[in-house]
C-alpha cells in the first residue's frame, strides 16, 4: 500500500508539472526543529552554532525566543573568543557569593577576570537573571575594548538619536550601547525604540553575536599590522624609461599577502636622475 501511494505522490506532481500549474513551495527547515530557514535570525542561529558560540537546548531544539540567562551570556563571550568550552578546573577566581560551582563558574571567572562583567553588586553576579540588552551590548563592548591596541570608535550616532527610549538606558551602559548601534551589532526593536532595558531572547544574542564577530575581524585588521615593500629590480634606467616595480604586503604574523605582483612604472618626476 506504501509504495502504491509513493508512486501515486510522484505521478501527481509530474502532471502538475506538465499542465503548468503551480506547486506550492515547502518551507525548507534550518538544523533546529523550532528554526525555520525564513526566518530573521535563522543565518545567524547557523553561524553561532558553526562556530561553537551557541548551541541548542536539547531534542534538536533551538528556543529562538527564550531567553539567556547572565551566565549564559558569559559563555557565549567565552565560546567566541576561545573557540571552545570551558575548562573545568580553570583556575581563575571571582567575588560571587550567587555562583555555584557547576558549569557556569570558569565562564563567570573568566568574564569577571577580564573586566567584561563586574557583578550586580560587588559580591554578586545573579547568574539565573535574564541578561537585558543593554547588559549584554556592555559585555560585548568591554570585550572589545580589550583586544590589544583596539581603537574602539563610533559610526553613525544618528541612529542613536532617533530612539525615544534611549534616556531610558542606564549611565554605566550608554556608552556600550552608543557604540554597538553605531556598529550596528544592536539595532532597534523597533525604527524608533532600542528597548535596553528588555531582556535579549536567544535569537537576538545570535544575531548580535554574529555581526560583532564581523565587527571584531574588521577591528583587528589595521594598517599597522602590515609591511608594505616596494622594490625595484632595475635601478639605473635612463629618465622616462619604464622599470619594473615589486610591491608586497606582508602580515606581521608572518603571512604574505601579495596584492600586486609586479607592474611597470614611469617616473614623472622632472630632474630626476637614477
Amino acid at each position: 500500500m506504501k509504495k502504491y501511494a509513493k508512486k501515486s505522490i510522484v505521478l501527481t506532481l509530474v502532471v502538475l508539472m506538465i499542465l503548468g500549474i503551480a506547486i506550492p513551495a515547502i518551507a525548507t527547515r534550518h538544523l533546529f526543529n523550532d528554526v525555520d530557514d525564513d526566518q530573521w535570525y535563522s543565518e545567524a542561529v547557523q553561524f553561532v552554532y558553526e562556530h561553537n558560540i551557541m548551541g541548542g537546548v536539547g531534542n534538536n531544539q533551538f528556543n529562538p525566543q527564550g531567553h539567556l540567562t547572565r551566565a549564559a551570556a558569559a559563555a557565549v563571550l567565552f565560546r567566541a573568543h576561545n573557540g571552545r568550552t570551558a575548562n573545568a578546573d580553570d583556575s581563575r577566581t571571582h567575588p560571587f557569593t550567587d555562583v555555584p560551582d557547576d558549569w557556569s563558574l570558569p565562564y563567570i571567572a573568566w568574564a569577571y577576570q577580564n573586566n567584561i562583567v563586574m557583578g550586580s553588586t560587588p559580591t554578586t553576579f545573579n547568574p539565573n537573571g535574564n541578561v537585558t540588552r543593554q547588559e549584554f551590548a556592555t559585555m560585548m563592548y568591554r570585550h572589545a575594548m580589550n583586544m590589544a591596541d583596539l581603537r574602539v570608535e563610533y559610526r553613525d550616532l544618528a541612529r542613536w538619536f532617533q530612539f525615544v527610549d534611549r534616556d531610558y538606558t542606564a549611565p554605566w551602559a550608554t556608552q556600550a550601547l552608543m557604540w554597538v548601534n553605531s556598529r550596528g551589532v544592536i539595532t532597534g526593536s523597533t525604527t524608533t525604540t532600542i528597548n535596553p532595558t528588555g531582556t535579549a531572547s536567544r535569537a537576538e544574542v545570535a544575531t548580535m553575536m554574529m555581526r560583532f564577530m564581523h565587527v571584531l575581524q574588521e577591528l583587528e585588521t589595521r594598517g599597522e599590522d602590515f609591511v608594505l615593500t616596494i622594490s625595484v629590480e632595475e635601478t639605473s634606467l635612463p629618465q622616462g624609461e619604464p622599470f619594473r616595480v615589486h610591491v608586497e604586503l606582508e602580515n606581521n604574523s608572518g603571512e604574505d599577502h601579495e596584492i600586486v605582483h609586479t607592474f611597470f612604472f614611469v617616473p614623472q618626476i622632472p630632474d630626476w636622475d637614477f
